[in-house]
This record gives C-alpha cells, structure tokens and sequence, in this order.
C-alpha cells in the first residue's frame, strides 16, 4: 500500500432506532467488516518489526470510538483477534512481515471496523463519516 492510500469501510445503512439502548454495543443488524492490508516495504533486514497505529479524533462520550461527527455513534477498529485498536493512544498491532524478496518485504495486517452507539440514544438522522490515518513504525 503506498504512501497516502486511501481505503473506505462502508458500514452500510441503519435505522436510527437500531442505536437505542445499545449504549457501547453495536446496532441491531450491523456487521463487523473485516479488512487485509498489504504493504511493501523496501530496505527492510531481518529482525525488523512494523507496527501499526491508528490516529483519529476520538468520539466524546467513548474514547475507544473514533468520531463520525455524531456524539450518538462512533467506529470501533480492532485487531483481527478483537482486541480493540484505540485512536490516539500507544496501542499498536504488529504487522507480519514476509521474507525478503531482492531488497523488500512484503507485510500485512487484518484489521475489523463496526460501528457502535455511544450513548444509547437514538441518533439524528443523515450521513456520517470519520476519518482515521494509520501510520507505521519500523523497529
């Protein structure tokens, strides 16, 4: 993945009365989404780790969400094991890295988003986005 991709996760349409009384839970008939990234790295030697990192502006009444301009909903990114990746925090996740091919590796990493009601309340209808930057760190 180069430099500056952009990668979109659609979590589809939902009734606001699937967000009520599900205060940090998903709404009724969401799905968790699930995806691979793949990298290629270059000058990369054995022993090196890669990391993962997520940066985004959190949602006020859950700080473990990132913000879709809602205080009602957020997004929740976790690793594949459902651990949750939290925005803005030290908390990363170790991208497996391929063996060396010429002077690059190949390494990837799952991630799975789903939305989440932060307050139990039903939300105002419309559309909402966030957005998130994923940064690597190469030890």
């Amino acid at each position: 993945m180069p430099a500056g991709y952009t990668t979109e996760i659609d979590f589809g349409d939902y009734n606001a009365r699937d967000f009520k009384n599900r205060h940090g839970d998903m709404p009724v008939n969401a799905r968790v989404i699930e995806k691979k990234l793949d990298f290629k790295c270059s000058n990369i030697s054995d022993g090196v780790r890669i990391y993962l990192k997520l940066e985004a502006n959190t949602n006020p009444d859950n700080p473990d969400a990132i913000d879709l301009g809602n205080p009602d909903i957020g997004a929740i990114v976790t690793r594949k094991t459902g651990t949750v990746l939290r925005p803005g925090t030290d908390d990363n996740v170790e991208l497996d890295v391929g063996p060396l091919n010429g002077v690059d590796r190949d390494a990837s990493v799952t991630l799975k988003a789903y939305p989440i009601s932060t307050t139990g309340k039903i939300p105002q209808s419309g559309e909402f986005d966030g957005v998130a930057t994923l940064s690597l760190e190469v030890e």
